[in-house]
């Protein structure tokens, strides 16, 4: 998706093309959206807003990319 049109809209929608991914919590937060977290061991699962979540590593100074605040949940 490195060449995403700049003009598709944000998200995804099943079964609709030209959507650009939501590639961090900046993103999350801009656009009201949460975020579930699944234990790989145990199957529970939690969801965050967007918003809180990007505020903390903010404060933090963690990378928000959804890639690496995934690995901050890894046990």
């Amino acid at each position: 998706m490195a060449n995403a049109d700049p003009k598709a809209p944000y998200g995804w929608i099943p079964g609709k093309e030209n959507y650009r991914p939501y590639r961090d919590l900046t993103d999350c937060a801009l656009f009201h959206k949460n975020l579930r977290v699944k234990c790989r061991g145990c199957g529970a699962e939690k969801v965050f807003s967007g918003y809180a979540l990007w505020w903390l590593f903010h404060k933090r100074g963690w990378d928000d990319s959804l890639r690496a605040a995934g690995r901050r949940f890894d046990a």
